[in-house]
């Protein structure tokens, strides 16, 4: 069995790195109390891993069966079954960027403590003043175009608020301007409906524009020369009349 670290990722705050734990052997890991413990250690790493639950009844398995299995993923943790009673394990660990950076490792190695409700690991290593210092170097180079796509994704995300503000106001405005001629019209008309003693009267009403021999086609009253509806109503209503052999008045 043998531990590997390497650098997998960045971001703003965190650099991630994946520990590979590989060539675990089935048969010689220690199952105690419903959990199993994974322990290694050489000059750079030192790793306790202990697991329980769903990781448990996965490893324990793959003890009894013949073939390969599927390999088992939970989030950044893999377990992959690489050939009979052999496994390998996976974890993608983010690690705080301004502790890693800063930290002194000619007093100590750097410390990673996890525990979640099946999984537990303790992992220690250290890397070299010069490996540290290409970390910080790249890690700023990746910070600053990170910054910069960041900033770009703001004053993206704000232009499209701006224009979107701007095309709501626009139409708000192509809106009004559309209704000023209405609204100039039908000011109009009111006036012209006071002025001439148009009202409106019920649809059922007898005495009514649509019965009236003065209502036009195009919806408009000939004697007050005015735009109505079929329910309004005046003085001047003026009715067909039937007249002998079947004919009306005015034709």
């Amino acid at each position: 069995m043998n531990v590997t670290m390497n650098l997998k990722a960045y971001n703003g705050e965190f650099i991630f790195y994946k520990f590979n734990i590989r060539g675990i052997q089935l048969e010689l890991l220690d199952f105690k109390n419903d959990k199993v413990k994974i322990s290694y250690i050489n000059e750079k790493i030192k790793m306790n891993l202990e697991l329980s639950g769903e990781y448990l009844r996965y490893i324990k398995g793959l003890l009894n069966i013949n073939g390969i299995r599927n390999s088992f993923k939970i989030g950044k943790f893999v377990i992959n079954h690489r050939a009979k009673k052999l496994i390998d394990i996976s974890i993608t660990i983010p690690i705080s960027s301004g502790k890693l950076l800063n930290h002194d490792f000619s007093i100590k190695p750097f410390s990673i403590n996890k525990q979640t409700k099946h999984k537990i690991y303790d992992i220690e290593f250290k890397i070299s003043k010069k490996q540290q210092e290409n970390l910080k170097v790249d890690y700023m180079e990746i910070k600053k175009n990170f910054d910069t796509d960041k900033k770009t994704r703001s004053e993206k995300k704000q232009q499209k608020k701006k224009n979107g503000v701007r095309n709501t106001s626009e139409l708000k405005k192509k809106a009004k301007e559309a209704e000023r001629p209405q609204e100039s019209k039908q000011q109009e008309n009111n006036y012209d409906y006071k002025h001439k003693r148009i009202y409106l009267t019920h649809p059922n009403a007898y005495r009514r524009c649509g019965n009236c021999a003065n209502f036009t086609s195009n919806n408009k009253c000939s004697s007050h020369k005015t735009e109505v509806s079929i329910n309004h109503t005046c003085r001047r209503f003026f009715s067909y009349k039937t007249v002998l052999g079947g004919g009306f008045s005015p034709r």
